[in-house]
Order: structure tokens, then sequence, then C-alpha cells
């Protein structure tokens, strides 16, 4: 019999032939974040999945030196655009949409004689990299994020701009906010079992 073993992965998927996009305007939203050791945090409704943004900055500030870490330094989405990409999961889970977002993280006096800027761009590339099979299964190109750096004397202002997707998904819960489809749902991040080993079976003759 197959072993199953749960995981915790993010599946991000497109629906070939829906080109159809949604795209709001946002004012850039300011996030406040905590240096945390894992992928959630805790708001006033209780613990909640880190988005691509606060993981980002959350990698950021966790192997960046820790002066640069209490320099000024914040981190905005705006731009926000829905891309259409509506997939049963499975397992009660049900993704809605692609949500594509405007990401940008600023350093207001980085102490760029210290430590060379080009740390930043390289950690972001390296975070970028371990990201890249989700934003494969998301069928969304990755574009090159931009990096300006302005410097006025022992510091300089870095401000670093890219995109960033990722699914939003939803799964029934009786008590969910959300209705759809007769059922109401809670939003959620997607979970895949995956078979590690397994027995194959091949027919015979006698079969």
């Amino acid at each position: 019999m197959p072993v199953f073993k749960r995981k915790r992965v993010c599946v991000q998927t497109h629906r070939q032939g829906i080109a159809t996009r949604l795209r709001i305007e946002a004012a850039l939203l300011p996030i406040v974040f905590l240096p945390v050791k894992n992928e959630r945090i805790e708001t006033d409704s209780g613990m909640h999945e880190m988005n691509k943004l606060q993981q980002l900055t959350t990698f950021l500030r966790e192997n960046l030196p820790e002066l640069t870490g209490k320099t000024e330094f914040t981190s905005e989405m705006g731009e926000i655009r829905f891309i259409q990409a509506q997939r049963d999961l499975g397992l009660g889970q049900y993704q809605m949409f692609i949500q594509k977002y405007k990401a940008v993280i600023k350093w207001a006096s980085f102490p760029h004689k210290e430590y060379d800027p080009g740390y930043i761009s390289l950690l972001i590339n390296i975070w970028l990299t371990e990201q890249h099979g989700e934003f494969r299964e998301n069928n969304q190109e990755q574009e090159y994020p931009t990096m300006t750096v302005k410097v006025n004397g022992e510091t300089a202002a870095i401000v670093v701009s890219l995109s960033l997707s990722e699914p939003v998904v939803i799964r029934e819960d009786k008590n969910g906010i959300v209705p759809f489809d007769g059922k109401r749902w809670l939003l959620t991040t997607p979970e895949i079992w995956f078979a590690e080993n397994g027995v194959v079976h091949t027919p015979t003759l006698s079969d």
C-alpha cells in the first residue's frame, strides 16, 4: 500500500485558455514586519501563513548584518492584479485566482560604507531562485528586480522593486465567511499529499 506523508506546499497553476485579467489600482500598502523564524504570523484573527513579500522581508532581516536590520526598512505592496485561474485542488480546497503585485522594499539610510549594497541584490536573487519552481507552476514569468542606490554621505537610500505572485486558495468550512458554490469557505494555504513510496502492479495474461 502507498505510504503518504502530509506536506504543506504552495501550489500555483494557471488554467490554459483563460486570459482574462482583472486589474485594480491600489495605493502602496505599508506592511509592518517582525523578524520571525517560521513562515506564519499572528494577527488579531489568529495565525496566518505569510505572503511572499513577508517571507522575502523576513529572509532579508535574518541574513543581513544586525546593524542593517536596525536601519529604517519598509516593505510595501501595490498595483495588485487578479489573474483568473480557478482550479479544484482536492482535499476540500479550491484555487480562485492568482494575485500578482508590485513589491517595493526600501532602506532610508543603509550603511553602504560598512556593507556593500550588492548583498541586498544577491540575497534577493537567491530567494527568487529558491522560489523559481513555484513561479513556474504558476505559469507566471518572474521579472527581474530593479534596485536604485542614492548615496548621501555615510548612508544610502536604497529602493528595490520587483513583482511577486501567489495563489489565493479557499477551503470548505461550515463557519467560513465566504459564500461560494452553495458552501462556506475560508482562506487557506493549499495542502497536497505526496506518495513517497508505493507498489507498482504489472498486469499479466492471467489477470
